[in-house]
C-alpha cells in the first residue's frame, strides 16, 4: 500500500469525523470544533505532500499543513480547558490567537515575498 493512500484515507477520516461532530452534537465545544477543523486542514496539507510530484506542490501542501499546525496546540490547550472546567480569563484565547495569527502573517509575507 502506497504512503499517498494511508494520508489520503487518515484525511478523509478526519473530514468525516468533523462533519459528524458538527451534525451529531446540537451542543458543542467550539474549541473542540476548532480542533476538529484544524486536524482536517494538517490530514491534507499532509496529504498534500503525499502525492505532489513537484517541489512546489510539496511547499504547498507544507504550507497548508503548517497552517493548521500553527493553531492546533491552542485548541488543544483551550478543549483541555474547557473538559477541565478550568476558569480562564477572557483574554487568554484572544491572546493565544492572535499570537498564532501573528505567525500565520509572518510566514505568509515570507511566502508572498518568495513569489514577487
Amino acid at each position: 500500500m502506497r504512503i499517498s493512500a494511508i494520508y489520503g484515507t487518515i484525511a478523509l477520516l478526519s473530514v468525516l469525523l468533523t462533519a459528524g461532530y458538527c451534525v451529531r452534537f446540537s451542543k458543542k465545544n467550539v474549541w473542540l470544533t476548532w480542533l476538529f477543523f484544524s486536524m482536517c486542514v494538517v490530514h491534507l496539507g499532509y496529504f498534500g505532500i503525499s502525492v505532489s510530484r513537484s517541489v512546489e506542490g510539496a511547499l504547498w501542501g507544507n504550507r497548508v499543513a503548517y497552517l493548521g499546525n500553527v493553531f492546533l496546540p491552542v485548541c488543544m490547550l483551550l478543549t483541555v480547558l474547557d473538559v477541565c472546567e478550568v476558569r480562564y480569563r477572557r483574554r487568554l484565547p484572544v491572546t493565544l490567537m492572535l499570537c498564532g495569527l501573528a505567525v500565520c502573517l509572518m510566514v505568509l509575507h515570507h511566502f508572498l515575498y518568495d513569489l514577487c
